[in-house]
């Protein structure tokens, strides 16, 4: 969608020059002078409401996404680029740097900084195809029950 939106910007500002370059070589005349003030106020117009639009598509500057030191593994970094794709696969969410770097803290917060945790709670949220991971406890996984009741469905 940035590519295209960038092309459409690029391409306006090629016609804005053609059409500049049109309106000097015209001959001046009193009808071509109010129809070049008409066609000014149409342009400014058009650029106002594009330069509005611009604002919500083109991002932010990306700041900069660093591994917390206590998961700076070949392992981990592997897991992380496998939950970013995950998301993007499954949930159609592109996780740009801002959202990286709080899903890095809430990873490190709830894994109480061990990666082994951590991974953990990346492969289950996986798993179970949710959008976020969660702090897993014994409590949460769920358990086959021995008291199976054949008669439940009758």
């Amino acid at each position: 969608m940035i590519k295209q939106w960038n092309e459409t910007i690029e391409s306006l500002s090629e016609f804005k020059e053609k059409l500049e370059e049109f309106i000097s070589l015209v001959p001046h005349s009193t009808e071509l002078y109010k129809q070049k003030n008409i066609l000014k106020k149409s342009w400014e117009k058009t650029q106002r409401l594009i330069n509005e639009v611009d604002k919500f598509i083109t991002p932010p500057e990306s700041i900069a996404v660093r591994i917390p030191k206590e998961f700076n593994s070949d392992k981990f970094i592997e897991a992380w680029q496998f939950w970013k794709d995950y998301l993007e696969e499954q949930h159609s969410i592109r996780m740009r740097s801002r959202m990286e770097v709080k899903a890095l803290k809430l990873l490190v917060s709830i894994s109480d900084k061990n990666m082994e945790n951590a991974l953990e709670y990346l492969d289950y949220a996986q798993a179970r195809g949710y959008k976020s991971f969660y702090k897993i406890d014994d409590n949460s996984k769920l358990e086959k029950k021995e008291d199976y009741d054949p008669d439940f469905n009758r």
